[in-house]
């Protein structure tokens, strides 16, 4: 078990090396343009926002709960 941690710290770790450089990725290597990226970016927060506020309403509608599994 002890094993299985630290690969999940690992990979935590690396995903959130990545993470920061991908839009020097998109913009150096790929060659879009900064305003392309500020769309993806705004596009992508959006979506993040309509998602959370749907599930957060489709979570209080009542039905029958079981409780934490």
């Amino acid at each position: 078990m002890r094993t299985l941690g630290w690969v999940s710290f690992f990979a935590d770790v690396s995903s959130e090396m990545v993470y920061p450089l991908l839009p020097l990725f998109v913009v150096g290597v790929l060659g879009a343009s900064a305003t392309s990226l500020g769309a993806v970016e705004g596009v992508a927060q959006a979506a993040v926002a309509l998602l959370t506020a749907w599930a957060g309403w489709r979570s209080d509608i009542p039905r029958h709960r079981t409780g934490p599994a």
